[in-house]
């Protein structure tokens, strides 16, 4: 459905080309168009007037042909046109080029007046120019609307002058463009009823105003676009001719909708092709086109939603992390709230997997034009993308998220009430962070600004709970919680100073708290001769006089504290050693979070694993990896599995022995080097050959069964280890997350 050619010599009076309608010798007889009736306003011929422009080799520009064969100008040449077409003739050396440049040169009053109004979504017309410039492919484009735009001023009431002449100048438009490109017309008509396309005819079903559906570079899901201009590009040293579709969309820029663009391609191919399978296409030959276009409204208004204030929700999904290679796609289980400027643009991606997990922050600030009426239409809200921007709190990094998988966040208030802290010492706590959040006691510094945050700090052996405390904390004041290690903080004074700027302007933005883990690190007591170290406390201690908010600090060691931060510490809870009990509860915990049931649990003969002096994160890595072989293996977790990680992980144990003493079983030297056996064992160790040692604080001995000595009783119950198990995998560090995530997807 090619166009036809041009002839080897056309003259002044032929404009069929490639574009046109075939060759004729004489112009368009005006009474065939319906426009016999000359009319002269303010010198106006309504009538066309040819021009054709022809290469100079003298004067090395385009001239008219009168001007080439120095022809006096006649008096009729002198009159002003409503229309003129002027076609260049390029020199030979050009003439393998794609594209032709036609163009109608309209001074006609009234037809711009309507053409204002009917070309509106054409954004590249300068309409105060004498004359109106536009291509001839862009009024054929337009030739339906205009129709449509005639046929309504037909039904007006309205009979002023100025709407007579509108239509009569619309009418010999209409009627000359149907006549000079009746052939054009005629394909597209019939391109149009195929929902088909050729590449020399693109422009005339890819019109300005349509709405486009393409998908997501990133994430792949469908977008809308709305189509803003048409440009043809020549054949270049690596691109054959293309089109290059400019098309805009509704962003957010500080919570306003904002328009922004991007650009499509589509290259060169041959014959025709149906609509469908571009991968931009008109959103009419969608076969579910209204289902879809409701599903993109619902999407834009969820999208407008996040991006009117700051907000604190839920994601479980894939995230996208954009760094100078691109994209690369990320496994997430966050949570996320509106913050800053970190995506001002935006390239195409390229993908790598990786697993992170975590709370992040989202707001998408690019600079864009602003929509001077925030009201959107419904055909606006679909033009809203995909991809909210956000900050990963738990990873530290800026993410793009998919905004079908934004959830709002399920809080657990009750896992505070279960950490076994005394009833006083919670009430204390949770005064102390209610009133802080409400802003309800004004007791601050006498210097303004200083002194107005609250700092706790929690401290006792790795493993016993502080960071869950912390996370139930939060549960509580249903604030995040930004979770920071030593390693973000840097090695030096300079370092830690940045680390902490950014901490704590995030968080205070965002009103999370802060938990800094392992603080004790930075915070050692300081001597006259360690400057680094002086320098890294004093900046510490400046940082957190002037910080607002809720600053949780674990450690294990406060007694290595500098005697300044001590003094500005509100609160200290210790945290003992797990209790027996205590352990029962988290090894039963854990075991049904990798699918055991209760009974397949008291099956297995627990007893002497719950003895073993382990905290919460042994207790919880063990049984993680013991799960995850028997998922690969494809059964049911059972205690060889548990035994087989304990004895690679080579923990300090002296033997495990089932009730009926024929299983496997662990057997440790006095060097603690496990071996596993499949006979009963002997009363002795194998390496030294005399009995194990029956004094050690929390081991079982080889004689009696009798529970360990007593420990100090525990800071929280394996109730809150349960309720809180769900936070901690969702927010707390990398690695609990990506635990939940491959418990998750053994399950």
């Amino acid at each position: 459905m090619d166009e036809i050619q041009p002839t080897e010599s056309p003259s002044a009076n032929d404009i069929s080309g490639d574009h046109g309608r075939p060759r004729r010798d004489q112009p368009p007889n005006l009474e065939e168009a319906n426009s016999s009736q000359e009319t002269t306003l303010f010198n106006l011929k309504l009538d066309v007037k040819r021009v054709l422009l022809m290469w100079s080799q003298e004067k090395s520009e385009y001239v008219t042909k009168d001007d080439l064969e120095e022809e006096k100008k006649t008096e009729d040449d002198s009159a002003q046109y409503a229309f003129t077409i002027v076609r260049p003739v390029k020199p030979a050396y050009l003439r393998d080029v794609y594209w032709d440049d036609i163009r109608i040169h309209v001074r006609s009053q009234y037809f711009i007046t309507a053409a204002k109004v009917v070309m509106k979504p054409q954004r590249n017309i300068s309409w105060e120019a004498d004359p109106v410039v536009f291509q001839y492919r862009q009024l054929l484009a337009f030739l339906p609307k205009f129709k449509e735009y005639r046929s309504s001023l037909s039904k007006s009431s309205d009979a002023d002058p100025e709407s007579a002449e509108i239509k009569l100048h619309l009418d010999f438009f209409i009627d000359f463009m149907e006549l000079e490109y009746q052939d054009q017309l005629r394909v597209l008509r019939s391109l149009q009823q195929e929902q088909r396309v050729s590449f020399r005819l693109l422009w005339g079903i890819f019109v300005p105003g349509t709405l486009l559906l393409s998908n997501c570079e990133v994430s792949g899901e469908p977008i809308a676009l709305r189509l803003v201009r048409v440009d043809t590009e020549d054949a270049t040293v690596d691109k054959s001719p293309h089109y290059s579709l400019l098309c805009e969309y509704i962003d957010f820029s500080e919570g306003i909708p904002a328009l922004a663009v991007l650009t499509r391609e589509i290259p060169e191919f041959p014959g025709d092709m149906l609509l469908a399978d571009f991968g931009i296409r008109p959103m009419y030959v969608e076969k579910n086109a209204k289902a879809l276009r409701d599903t993109l409204i619902e999407r834009g208004r969820r999208y407008w939603s996040f991006s009117k204030t700051w907000c604190h929700m839920q994601y479980s999904a894939i995230a996208w992390l954009k760094d100078d290679q691109g994209q690369r796609k990320t496994a997430c289980r966050a949570y996320f709230a509106d913050l800053y400027d970190s995506y001002a643009d935006h390239t195409s991606p390229t993908i790598e997997q990786s697993t992170l997990a975590g709370q992040i922050l989202v707001k998408r600030l690019t600079r864009k034009e602003r929509v001077q009426n925030a009201e959107l239409l419904l055909d606006d809200v679909m033009l809203i993308p995909v991809l909210l921007y956000g900050f990963s709190l738990s990873d530290r990094q800026w993410l793009q998220f998919d905004v079908n998988h934004v959830q709002e966040v399920t809080w657990n208030p009750e896992s505070f009430r279960h950490l076994e802290l005394a009833d006083e010492t919670k009430d204390l706590v949770k005064s102390l962070i209610h009133s802080h959040i409400l802003r309800s006691a004004a007791f601050d510094d006498f210097v303004v600004g200083k002194g107005t945050g609250l700092i706790l700090n929690l401290h006792g052996p790795p493993g016993v709970g502080k960071s869950l405390t912390a996370e139930a904390m939060c549960e509580v004041v249903t604030s995040p919680l930004y979770m920071v290690g030593a390693g973000d903080l840097g090695t030096t004074a300079s370092e830690l100073d940045r680390a902490l700027n950014k901490i704590f302007r995030i968080a205070t933005a965002w009103k999370a708290v802060v938990l800094i883990d392992e603080a004790d690190v930075f915070l050692e007591e300081r001597a006259r001769d360690d400057l680094k170290r002086n320098a890294m406390v004093a900046v510490f201690l400046r940082q957190l006089e002037y910080f607002p908010g809720i600053l949780i600090l674990t450690t294990n060691r406060l007694e290595s504290f500098d005697d300044a931060i001590k003094s500005r510490i509100h609160l200290s809870l210790t945290f003992e050693h797990l209790t027996p009990d205590t352990r029962e509860k988290l090894w039963r915990a854990f075991l049904r979070k990798a699918g055991l049931t209760d009974n397949q649990i008291s099956n297995m003969n627990m007893e002497r694993m719950f003895q073993l002096p382990l905290n919460g994160r042994e207790i919880k890595n063990i049984v993680q990896t013991a799960a995850t072989f028997a998922s690969h293996n494809k059964r049911v977790l059972t205690l060889e599995d548990l035994l087989r990680v304990t004895q690679t992980n080579k923990v300090p144990l002296e033997r495990i022995v089932s009730s009926n003493g024929t299983e496997p079983r662990v057997i440790l030297d006095s060097t603690h080097n496990a071996d596993l056996v499949q006979e009963p064992v002997s009363m002795t160790t194998p390496a030294t050959g005399t009995k194990a040692p029956s004094n050690e604080p929390g081991l079982p001995t080889l004689t009696t069964s009798s529970a360990p000595k007593d420990t100090p009783s525990p800071r929280w119950s394996g109730s809150a280890t349960v309720a809180g198990v769900s936070t901690v995998l969702l927010a707390a560090a990398p690695l609990l997350a990506v635990t939940a995530w491959i418990l998750q997807r053994n399950r």
